[in-house]
């Protein structure tokens, strides 16, 4: 990976695509534990998602009309890196094209595709494609990044989670192909705070007893009241 990190450090926003990559594997890590599918067991996978992770902006500085595309283009021209196959790394650019934009189609040349890529592409990129609009959405560490799972849905807990209507939409649009890919929705939501409560004795002449919060942060009344 020495060779595509310091591709991803000529590229104009390094710091960013780093971010992204992070936080693409992180949700990728979540997703093998929730057992969401085939894609998500396999390291060869991992693999291939940190690769489109840091290359995903390679290009943008030619300002193309569907910089996804440019840089496929750029990155199917390159030598495959050492460590790829030719099959891991024609994967991976298709990873790159649909990180963002449209989304795959059977009547592009998606649709000529196995079914198994087609698959991985889904998975794979729609994790990508989230990982970025989470980044967009104000998300710095991946490692805070927690999943909780039921038959029904995925729940990503997601600190700093921007809380905008600007937000909402582009996080709605940004995991739609993933939800695709594993065939159950994802909800994404900020943590619940967890400070503990601890109950004080009510200063004299007062009936309401007082609770702290966070050991002593912040003081509120049991009732509607604060003080």
């Amino acid at each position: 990976m020495a060779r595509l990190q310091s591709t991803t450090r000529a590229s104009q926003r390094p710091q960013r695509v780093a971010r992204t990559a992070r936080i693409a594997l992180k949700i990728f890590d979540l997703l093998r534990r929730a057992k969401s599918g085939r894609v998500f067991s396999d390291p060869a996978m991992r693999r291939v998602l940190q690769a489109a992770g840091l290359l995903h902006a390679i290009g943008r500085e030619q300002e193309h009309k569907h910089p996804q595309k440019a840089a496929r283009k750029v990155l199917l021209a390159m030598r495959s890196a050492p460590s790829f196959s030719g099959e891991d790394w024609n994967l991976m650019t298709w990873v790159v094209r649909y990180h963002r934009g449209g989304e795959p189609k059977l009547e592009c040349k998606f649709g000529a595709l196995t079914e198994a890529h087609q698959e991985n592409i889904r998975a794979l990129a729609g994790a990508l494609r989230l990982a970025r609009v989470l980044r967009k959405a104000g998300v710095q560490p991946a490692a805070g990044i927690k999943m909780e799972n039921s038959p029904e849905a995925l729940v990503l807990l997601v600190p700093n989670l921007a809380d905008s209507v600007e937000a909402a939409a582009r996080l709605a649009a940004g995991k739609h192909l993933l939800e695709t890919a594993i065939g159950k929705p994802i909800f994404l939501r900020r943590p619940v705070n967890s400070s503990k409560v601890i109950a004080l004795p009510a200063p004299a002449g007062e009936a309401w007893p007082r609770v702290a919060i966070a050991a002593g942060v912040d003081y509120v009344a049991s009732g509607t009241r604060r003080d």
